[in-house]
């Protein structure tokens, strides 16, 4: 079977009867293969909020869900309005669609319907990781109805449909078309490109990851974080597998069972390859960030053979998941350590960096039995084919939604009032962190009026944090401890302070917080009204004040709740 047996089927009407036949194909069985289908691809999402909830910082973690549920829906409903006749209608110069009057009657209008559906929720999903609890709602929904409505469909038609223009063409003086199995470039590309773009807009927040205390992320966001990407890698699998049309034309027996096998290996092998990165060659503490970079790790190579999942073996399949994983985790880590690009969940880096990775070397490990018997001046012409269709989409992506949010930074609906505030904040710490500071200013200051923040219960109510009555520490007391604990800084292991700033709407200040439970017990600072500030990693707020809830204000060996 050719090559293209295997890819993109679009005219199922003329086979439906005697195929019917020959795979004993009933009505019930396509009802529930559609069902399966949907389910896993909801899956995704449920995914994606599970880990935002667990990684991301925001004020508000219902924002994060209402803005998750406003995507879902006005996706769905932007691509069946709008998008499913781009993609999928009659074709014009293959630039886009158009249908004046459709229905999802005819299994092929069905199967593309359901396709494009997933298409547009997988990558929203990785699109709203960045955005969540810092885009305006309303520019939200204008951003969500751009991409779902008008430019992934525009993609999708130059990919899926038979006469899109970058389906088949002549390159070099030999027939290319470009290939993309289960949506390299349609969902990861895509949603890593806007993600980046996303990103670059917003700016520096408060902190760079990487200064964010271990001890601040709550004991349920690794639980949180672990079924989320389970959630993810079983979902993507789904979205791979083919739909019941799709097997009503291509009689490959196994067929399916080939694609999970090699979804499972391609995770195995990028797993595997970030573990030895993290804990053999660099001997990196086993700590949140880096657990999330090995599972991530195998949504990585996932992405990578998307592309190609349906025409590789399991063997090529680990290998090039190995590969891309390699390159997914130098990306991160630079990301995470050297710059203030807020990318918490590494979508960036897994979806954009692995996803083109993965089109640029499916030609040249392709083992279907067209491209077995081509030379490899042959392959090497269709991947750089691969390579020049992928940048074309990437810089057009980068022209839209660069005007796109610079429309609504002009317009005022780009961030919402929180990140506002907390954008501010973040600049003014940068500036002030400038000068230099002395190794032990860095791990705590040891003046007696110095504040620093240590977590506390997982419980998101303050109010049940019990106290300790204690009396009332002496100076001599205080003072004793404070030596003690700068004696012992050689003996033990300091975390770094970092500095935030803390505010109320009248005036912004640059505070110094320790991260760690060794520094010595001082006394609280209090914003001008008397209300005490502190920062965390989950926030809420109140009036004018904002507080990280899990986290108790030590006061000369008093412990206070903190009133937020």
């Amino acid at each position: 079977m050719s090559y293209s047996n295997f890819t993109n089927a679009t005219d199922y009407e003329d086979t439906t009867v005697i195929l019917d036949k020959a795979l004993s194909i009933t009505p019930r069985n396509v009802e529930h293969s559609v069902f399966v289908y949907t389910g896993l691809v909801l899956m995704v999402r449920a995914g994606f909020v599970l880990v935002q909830i667990a990684s991301i910082p925001s004020s508000n973690v219902f924002l994060i869900i209402y803005q998750n549920i406003i995507d879902i829906a006005l996706s769905i409903a932007s691509f069946g309005s709008v998008g499913y006749v781009i993609a999928f209608g009659d074709d014009i110069k293959g630039i886009i669609g158009y249908k004046r009057f459709f229905s999802f009657v005819s299994p092929t209008e069905i199967h593309n319907a359901i396709i494009g559906f997933s298409a547009s929720l997988i990558t929203m999903g990785i699109i709203t990781t960045i955005l969540c609890g810092r885009v305006n709602t309303l520019g939200y929904c204008l951003v969500i109805f751009v991409l779902s409505g008008l430019v992934q469909p525009a993609v999708i038609h130059w990919v899926w449909h038979s006469d899109g223009w970058l389906y088949s063409k002549e390159f070099l003086s030999t027939d290319v078309s470009f290939r993309d199995y289960s949506g390299g470039l349609i969902v990861h590309v895509f949603g890593g490109t806007v993600s980046l773009i996303a990103a670059l807009f917003f700016g520096r927040r408060l902190m760079l990851l990487s200064n964010i205390s271990e001890l601040s992320i709550g004991v349920e966001s690794p639980g949180s974080s672990f079924v989320g990407y389970i959630f993810i890698i079983v979902g993507l699998m789904g979205f791979s597998i083919t739909s019941f049309s799709y097997e009503k034309k291509h009689f490959v027996e196994g067929f399916s069972g080939i694609v999970v096998l090699n979804n499972i290996s391609g995770m195995c092998g990028g797993i595997l390859v970030v573990i030895f990165l993290q804990h053999v060659i660099r001997q990196e503490a086993i700590n949140y960030w880096n657990v999330l970079r090995c599972i991530q790790g195998g949504v990585a190579g996932i992405v990578a053979i998307s592309p190609g999942v349906n025409v590789y073996t399991p063997e090529i399949a680990f290998g090039a998941a190995a590969v891309s994983s390699l390159a997914f985790y130098y990306v991160s880590l630079c990301i995470y350590r050297k710059t203030s690009i807020e990318d918490y969940c590494n979508v960036i880096a897994i979806h954009l960096v692995c996803g083109i990775i993965g089109l640029f070397f499916l030609p040249l490990v392709d083992n279907s039995e067209y491209f077995t018997s081509q030379s490899f001046n042959y392959r090497l012409v269709h991947s750089l084919w691969q390579l020049v269709s992928t940048l074309t989409v990437f810089f057009l992506l980068v022209v839209v939604c660069t005007n796109l949010f610079y429309g609504l930074l002009l317009c005022k609906y780009m961030r919402n009032e929180l990140e506002q505030n907390d954008h501010e904040r973040g600049l003014l710490a940068i500036e002030n962190q400038e000068r230099d500071k002395s190794f032990l200013d860095r791990l705590f200051v040891t003046t007696r009026f110095s504040p620093y923040v240590e977590p506390g219960p997982s419980s998101r109510d303050p109010t049940r944090i019990k106290t300790k009555e204690k009396h009332a520490p002496t100076k001599d007391e205080n003072a004793k401890k404070t030596n003690e604990a700068l004696t012992s800084v050689s003996n033990r292991k300091l975390r770094y302070a970092y500095t935030i700033a803390i505010s109320d709407s009248s005036f912004i200040e640059e505070k110094h917080f320790h991260c760690g439970d060794h520094a010595p017990k001082l006394n609280e600072v209090k914003t001008p009204n008397k209300m005490p500030s502190c920062y965390n990693l989950h926030r809420t707020s109140k009036s004018s004040n904002l507080c990280y809830d899990h986290c108790v204000m030590k006061t000369n060996c008093f412990e206070h709740n903190v009133e937020c």
